[in-house]
C-alpha cells in the first residue's frame, strides 16, 4: 500500500510546496474551510463598502438638512448671500448622498428584507431633498430678484416706493417656487420609513416637510394675492387705509385693543403716511364716544341710535365685521373715508423687528424682537413717569410713536421687503395681521387664503373661545387660558360636548407691573387695576342642542342666539382677582348623523377657530368614541385609555378630524 504523504507547517516552504500532489491534496482536504475563508473575506469586504456607503449618504443626507436649515433662517435674517451659499452647499450635499447609495454593495442589499426597506427610504429621502434643494432655491432666487441683493435685479422697495412695474415679472418665478415647493411635500409625504436608521429619517423627513408648510403657504398667498396688488396699491389712484396697532394687555375679542393709528396712503406705489397717533389723544381725546351706524345688527356692535368708542369698534370676533366696524367708527369720527383697514398687534411687531433687526429710542433703548413684549406692555407703564412719578401717558405715547416711525422708515427703505413680507405672512395664520379689503374681489382672495380674520359656521363641532376686557385695565397680558373640550360619541353619530373654559390672573402679586406703584393697586375697576373682568365668548356649532353653561358665582351669562351672521354663542362676564381662577362650563348635544358616514364609521370633525391672544391658549380635545368602535390614531391625536386626545398649543385656526371604525 502507497503511504499517505505527510502534511506538516514545518515542511510548508520547504520542497514539498513543488510536489503537486501535495498540493493538491491540501486543496482538496481543506477545501471547505478554504471557501468559507473566502465568503468571509468577501462579507467582510461587502460590510465595509455598504457601512461606507451607508455613512457617506447618512453623512451627506444630515448636512443636506443643516445647511437647508440655514438657508431658511439667513431668508427669514434677510441674508441673500447666506441663503444662496447654503442652499448651494445643500446640493451639493444631496449629489454626495446620491452617489453613495447608487453603490453596487447598496443594490444588493436593497433586495435584503428589512435592512432593503431602509436603503430604498435613505433613496427616496434624497430623492425628497432634492425636490426641497429646487424649492428652497427658487425661492431664494425669488428673494434676490424682491430684495435686489440677485445679480441684474432691482429692488422691489426702495425709499417708500413699490416699483409697480416689477410685480409683473415676479408672476412667472413665484409660480415656479410655488410648484416646486408643493412637489416636493408630495415627494416628502410619500417618503416610505422603515427598516434601520428609521427614526433618524422619519426626524429629517419631519423637520423639511415643517419648513416646506411656512414656504408654501407664504408663497400661495403671494401668488393668489399678486394679480390685485397693482389696484391695491393706488395704480389706478390713491388707495387708503387705516392701520390699526392694538394692543393685546387689553384684549378685544378680535384683536388687542386698537389704541395706536396710522392712516397710510398709495399712489402708484409711493407710501405715505398722511396721519398718526394715539387713538385717545390724537385722534379721539379722551376715547370720546361718537355715532356710527353699526356695518350689521349685531348685540357685539353699537346699537342703533347709541353712541360708542372707538376702542370698542372691534369687538366682534369675526375681523370680517370688526375691520369694516372701525373703518365705520373712523369716517364717523370725521376722517377721510379708508379702503381697507390692516390691524397689527405686538407680534406682528415682533415679527417686524426680526426681519429689520433692532431700533433705538430714546427712552426705551435698543428694541428689538426679544424685548419689544417687555418694553411696550410692561416697562413703559412704570418707567415713564412725570416729574411727580406718576405715569406719564402723553409721555409713553410719543415714545411708541417714534417706535412706530423708526419701524415704518425700515420698512420703506426696502432693505428687508421680502423677509418682512415674509414674516408677517408666517404669523397671519394666527390672526396678528389681519386685513379687510372694500374691494370685493380682493376681500375674497384675502378670504381664500385664511389670513381675513373670519371666525367658521361650523355644521359639525366648533371650538371657538375669545374673551375681551370690559375694564379698560391692562392685565390681559397675564390671562392665562387653557380649553378642554370633551367629547362623547354616540352610535349613530349624535354627541354630547361638555367645552370648560380655565381663565387665571397671573397678574404678579409681588410687582407692580403694569400697575404702577403710585396708584391704588387695591382697586378693582380702572385703567391700573390688577383686577380683570374678562368677557368670556364660547361659539357654538350651527346645530348645537340642549345648551347649558355654568360660570362662577357672580358672574353673568348672556345666550344670544345671532351675532349677526347667524351664529350662536354664550358671554359670561365676571371679576378674577390677582392670583385668582375662574372656569366657565359649556355643555351641549349634536344630533344624530352629525358623524355618520355612508359606511358605518364615524368621523368627528371640528373647526378650532384662534384668538390672536398674546400668551399661548393650551387646547386639549378629548374625543370618545361608542362601544364598538375603535378610533384609527395618527398625529397630532394619541391614546388617552380607550378615548384619543389633543394636547398642544392653540395659535392657529384649524381643522381636526378623527375616524372611528366599527370592530
Amino acid at each position: 500500500m502507497k503511504a499517505t504523504p505527510e502534511l506538516s507547517m514545518q515542511g510548508w516552504g520547504s520542497s514539498k510546496l513543488s510536489n503537486p500532489a501535495t498540493i493538491v491534496f491540501f486543496v482538496k482536504s481543506k477545501f471547505k474551510l478554504l471557501i468559507l475563508l473566502a465568503i468571509a473575506l468577501l462579507a467582510a469586504i461587502f460590510v465595509v463598502f455598504v457601512s461606507w456607503a451607508l455613512f457617506e449618504a447618512f453623512r451627506s443626507m444630515q448636512s443636506a438638512r443643516a445647511n437647508i436649515t440655514e438657508s431658511v433662517t439667513a431668508l427669514q435674517d434677510a441674508n441673500y448671500l447666506a441663503a444662496k451659499e447654503y442652499i448651494d452647499l445643500a446640493a451639493t450635499d444631496i449629489d454626495s448622498a446620491a452617489v453613495a447609495l447608487d453603490s453596487p454593495a447598496l443594490s444588493v442589499v436593497e433586495w435584503v428584507p428589512w435592512f432593503g426597506r431602509s436603503v430604498k427610504g435613505s433613496r427616496s429621502f434624497v430623492s425628497a431633498s432634492d425636490s426641497t434643494v429646487v424649492a428652497i432655491g427658487a425661492v431664494v432666487d425669488l428673494y434676490g430678484r424682491v430684495s435686489g441683493d440677485a445679480p441684474n435685479s432691482i429692488p422691489l422697495v426702495s425709499n417708500g416706493a413699490i416699483n409697480l412695474g416689477a410685480l409683473g415679472g415676479l408672476s412667472a418665478p413665484i409660480r415656479v417656487a410655488t410648484q416646486s415647493s408643493i412637489s416636493a411635500q408630495q415627494a416628502l409625504a410619500a417618503m416610505p420609513v422603515a427598516g434601520p436608521g428609521a427614526g433618524v429619517l422619519e426626524g429629517a423627513r419631519d423637520l423639511l416637510a415643517e419648513r416646506l408648510t411656512t414656504v408654501t403657504r407664504a408663497l400661495q398667498q403671494t401668488q393668489r394675492l399678486l394679480p390685485r396688488l397693482p389696484l391695491l396699491l393706488g395704480a389706478n389712484g390713491t388707495k387708503r387705509y387705516l392701520v390699526v396697532i392694538g394692543n393685546p394687555a387689553e384684549m378685544r375679542a378680535s384683536g388687542g385693543a386698537p389704541l395706536s393709528l396710522a392712516l397710510l396712503e398709495m399712489t402708484d406705489g409711493r407710501m405715505t403716511i398722511a396721519n398718526k397717533g394715539a387713538t385717545s389723544t390724537k385722534f379721539f381725546p379722551d376715547n370720546e364716544k361718537i355715532f356710527w351706524d353699526s356695518v350689521i345688527p349685531t348685540p357685539l356692535g353699537p346699537a342703533r341710535g347709541q353712541s360708542d368708542r372707538f376702542v370698542n369698534a372691534n369687538r366682534h370676533p369675526d375681523f370680517t365685521v370688526s375691520g369694516p366696524q372701525m373703518a365705520a367708527a373712523w369716517q364717523a369720527g370725521g376722517f377721510t373715508p379708508v379702503d381697507g383697514v390692516i390691524a397689527l398687534d405686538t407680534i406682528a411687531l415682533q415679527s417686524i423687528l426680526r426681519a429689520i433687526g433692532p431700533v433705538t429710542v430714546d427712552g426705551y433703548g435698543e428694541v428689538n424682537a426679544d424685548n419689544l413684549v417687555q418694553k411696550l406692555l410692561v416697562d413703559s407703564y412704570n418707567t415713564v413717569l412725570d416729574a411727580e412719578g406718576r405715569p406719564d401717558k402723553l409721555k409713553r405715547h410719543e415714545l411708541n410713536q417714534k417706535l412706530s416711525d423708526q419701524v415704518v422708515a425700515a420698512v420703506a427703505s426696502g432693505g428687508a421687503t421680502a423677509s418682512v413680507a415674509y414674516q408677517l405672512l408666517r404669523v397671519a395664520p394666527q390672526r396678528h395681521v389681519q386685513t379687510w379689503l372694500r374691494d370685493g374681489a380682493s376681500q375674497e382672495v384675502l378670504l381664500n387664503l385664511g389670513i381675513a380674520g373670519a371666525v367658521s359656521k361650523s355644521t359639525t363641532d366648533q371650538i371657538a373661545v375669545y374673551t375681551q376686557n370690559t375694564n379698560g385695565s391692562k392685565v390681559d397680558l397675564y390671562e392665562r387660558r387653557s380649553i378642554v373640550h370633551e367629547v362623547s360619541l354616540g352610535a349613530d353619530g349624535s354627541a354630547v360636548v361638555k367645552q370648560i373654559v380655565f381663565l387665571r390672573n397671573a397678574t404678579p402679586s409681588d410687582e407692580v407691573a403694569p400697575i404702577p406703584a403710585t396708584e391704588d393697586a387695591t382697586r378693582r375697576d380702572g385703567y391700573y387695576t390688577k383686577w380683570a373682568r374678562p368677557s368670556v365668548v364660547q361659539y357654538l356649532p350651527l346645530y348645537a342642542e340642549s345648551l347649558r353653561v355654568s360660570a362662577p358665582k357672580g358672574w353673568e351669562n348672556e345666550f344670544i342666539s345671532d351675532d349677526g351672521q347667524g351664529r350662536r354663542y354664550v358671554q359670561s362676564k365676571g371679576w378674577i382677582e390677582p392670583g385668582g381662577f375662574s372656569r366657565v362650563t359649556l355643555e351641549y348635544s349634536l344630533p344624530p348623523a352629525t358623524f355618520t358616514t355612508s359606511g358605518g364609521s364615524l368621523v368627528y370633525t371640528a373647526t378650532a377657530d384662534a384668538q390672536p391672544v398674546l400668551p399661548d391658549v393650551e387646547l386639549e380635545l378629548v374625543v370618545r368614541g361608542p362601544n364598538g368602535f375603535t378610533p384609527e390614531l395618527a398625529p397630532p391625536w394619541r391614546p388617552l385609555g380607550g378615548a384619543a386626545m389633543i394636547k398642544q398649543k392653540f395659535r392657529d385656526s384649524r381643522d381636526f378630524s378623527l375616524i372611528w371604525q366599527a370592530d
